[in-house]
Formats: C-alpha cells, sequence, structure tokens
C-alpha cells in the first residue's frame, strides 16, 4: 500500500493525454513537460 510519505520528491511527467471514443486525444500537445514536488513537511509544487 502506498503511504504518503512514498511521493515524496520530484516527478516528472512523461505523458498527459484524454481518451475519447477510444482514441488519444492530447490536449497540451505530445511534447509537453511537468513537475510535481512532494516535500517532507507537506509542501506541493506543480511546473
Amino acid at each position: 500500500m502506498l503511504k504518503p510519505e512514498d511521493l515524496i520528491g520530484t516527478w516528472e511527467m512523461v505523458e498527459y493525454y484524454l481518451e475519447k471514443d477510444g482514441k488519444r486525444v492530447y490536449p497540451l500537445g505530445t511534447g509537453c513537460k511537468g513537475y510535481l514536488m512532494y516535500t517532507p513537511d507537506g509542501y506541493v509544487s506543480a511546473q
């Protein structure tokens, strides 16, 4: 089972898509980039 402390660190988005009628739709394009950062003291940052 995943624990909150397992999320601490920086995470990179590798792909973002939605499925519509069984097909993938890329609302931000196929080359979009993003990061999530979780700190031990409870802060979250999304870029």
